[in-house]
Order: C-alpha cells, then sequence, then structure tokens
C-alpha cells in the first residue's frame, strides 16, 4: 500500500475562523509525514475558492491529499466533495459524515435519532431570538457551524443569556443557534483511529472552562490519561464514542467529545471529523497513551484513507462491469 504513495499534499489554512490552528495542525503533520519518509507537499489556502484547491492540486499533483482543515470547507463536506469529483484520495471521513458532523444541530438530531445520549437542547431562529425557551439555567449557547468553542457562551441569567444569543449570531450565517442544557461533570473526549477507541482523557481547563485559550495555550489546562475514573464509565465512554463513530458513519479517525455527569451517565457534546494536531490536542495525546507516535499516527490515518479509495474505487468498477 505504501509504495503506492509517491506524493502527499497536506491541505491547511482556509479561511475559516479556526485558520491558524489549521496551520499548526497541517505543519506538525508534513513534519510527521516527512519523519516517515514520504515526500511531502504544504498546500497553504487563502480561501474557500474551489479554483485555488484545484490548482494546487494540479500544480502539486499528489497521490493522495491529508486535510487539515478545521471548520468551514475542511470538515463540511465541500473539500472531500471537491476532491472525490476529481478522483483524488483524501483522509478522514466522507462528504456526508463531514457536513453532518460540523452541523451541531444536524449532529445533534442524529444522536437523537440513534438514541445516543445527548444533552438536552432548543433551536434558536434568527427571526425570533428572544423566544422563550423551556430549558432551564444554566445553559450552553453556540453557533452550530464553528469549532474551538468560538462563540460559545455558558450562561446563568436572563440577562447573560440574551447577551450570549447576540454573541453566537456574530459567527453563524445559517439563521440559527444551539441553546443547550448544561451538564455539570467532567469533561472527556474520546479519540476513534479504525474503529478503535483509543484511551479516554480528561480535560481540566485551569480557567474552569475549556475556551479557545484553554485549548490552544501550553500550560492553560491538565490533561489526565487515561482519565481517572471509575472503569465502568470508562468502558461506558469508549462504547458511546464508538457508537458515535459508527451513526455518524465516519471514517479513519475522529474525536468525540462528551461530559460525564454526575449521574455518571456520559453525553455526547460533538464529534470532530478532522480533530487538531498541535502540540497540544487531543487525539495525539490519546495515541500517545496507546503506544502509537505522531509520525505512526498521520501514518496510519494516511493508508487508512487510500485504501478507503481504492476499495470504493473497485467497488464501482465492479458495479460497472456487472
Amino acid at each position: 500500500m505504501r509504495s503506492k504513495i509517491k506524493k502527499v499534499a497536506v491541505i491547511m489554512g482556509g479561511a475559516s475562523s479556526e485558520r491558524e490552528v489549521s496551520i499548526r495542525s497541517g505543519k506538525a503533520i508534513v513534519e510527521g509525514l516527512k519523519g516517515s519518509g514520504y515526500e511531502v507537499e504544504e498546500v497553504l489556502l487563502k480561501s474557500e475558492n474551489e479554483k485555488e484547491v484545484m490548482e494546487c492540486m494540479d500544480k502539486t499533483g499528489p497521490d493522495i491529499v491529508f486535510i487539515a482543515l478545521h471548520g468551514k470547507f475542511g470538515e463540511d463536506g465541500k473539500i472531500q466533495k471537491l476532491l472525490e469529483e476529481s478522483g483524488i484520495p483524501y483522509t478522514g471521513s466522507g462528504v456526508f459524515s463531514s457536513n453532518t458532523s460540523l452541523d451541531k444541530i444536524k449532529s445533534k438530531k442524529c444522536f437523537m435519532q440513534e438514541n445516543i445520549r445527548t444533552p438536552d437542547f432548543e433551536i434558536i431562529d434568527c427571526d425570533n431570538p428572544s423566544r422563550a425557551i423551556k430549558l432551564k439555567f444554566p445553559l450552553v449557547i453556540k453557533p452550530p457551524l464553528e469549532g474551538s468553542s468560538i462563540g460559545v457562551t455558558i450562561v446563568n441569567t436572563k440577562k447573560d443569556y440574551v447577551e450570549g444569543i447576540k454573541n453566537a449570531f456574530k459567527f453563524e450565517n445559517e439563521g440559527c443557534v444551539l441553546v443547550e442544557e448544561f451538564i455539570a461533570g467532567k469533561e472527556l473526549t474520546v479519540g476513534i483511529l479504525d474503529e478503535e477507541p483509543l484511551p479516554v482523557i480528561n480535560i481540566v481547563p485551569k480557567s474552569g472552562t475549556y475556551d479557545y485559550k484553554s485549548k490552544y495555550s501550553k500550560g492553560m489546562t491538565e490533561y489526565i490519561v487515561p482519565a481517572k475514573i471509575p472503569s465502568r464509565c470508562m468502558r461506558e465512554a469508549q462504547h458511546l464514542g464508538l457508537e458515535t463513530f459508527k451513526a455518524l458513519r465516519c471514517y479513519g479517525f475522529a474525536r468525540i467529545d462528551m461530559i460525564l455527569g454526575e449521574d455518571k451517565l456520559c453525553y455526547v457534546l460533538e464529534v470532530n471529523t478532522i480533530p487538531g494536531f498541535t502540540e497540544t490536542s487531543l487525539l495525539p495525546k490519546a495515541a500517545k497513551s496507546r503506544g502509537i507516535d505522531f509520525k505512526e499516527l498521520c501514518e496510519r490515518i494516511l493508508l487508512s484513507g487510500f485504501e478507503r479509495f481504492l476499495r470504493l474505487r473497485t467497488a464501482r468498477e465492479n458495479a460497472v462491469g456487472f
């Protein structure tokens, strides 16, 4: 399999609010793959322009693309659709999974349909942002299409709620925001690699809130891996993470964020189909705890993406032959 991959393009940057994090992830992946002996081209996108992407692909001529774009255009299925239509292999989940996972409202609806435990929620439309809701304080307000906790607010009063809604709409162009029940407890994350759950990580931000600064500033958050939780809770978190991964039809790798509530039950918050690969990122930490170093992690993701492409191509050829 490896012998068929002569050149890898790592796509990073883009125009989303997570551009800088994407660049950090992408550069780390480049170094990881180079360390494993691959010829790697760094592709730094400036926009979400499809023409720019295809010009970069024509120039580099990769055998496979390692997608390191976070947020819109990278995790929403658009870049995946473009590469599929061009017959270019890529890493990670496909169009449907990417689009559903990034959109917090779509994914929440999927969780409910698949009986995956998740905090109660309501959707606030921009046409009626002040409507009364049934959920009780405290609440979490989120723009559906942002990552890295951008635009997220935890509120305890009606006044803060109004401001939180306004803040979320600053980052939202789709006409609605998500209001979610706040579950007190331990923040956990479960990495999935090749349909196998990795050790559970307990996230303990020193500020008390796992916001953007806590996620990407060294020393701001303690990561306990494996998490110091009861073995039953550990098994449930890993099982729930894998069931969520399958429900959204993810592929290759992902990270499932959840809360272990005071009732000792796990609640899924969201799915990251292209989680961070920075020095503070969680999937690499979980993989390392399993004995998988960063270079091996990058290569396994790369090879699984290429294998998926070959398998789908063979299936199409057989269908046409039939």
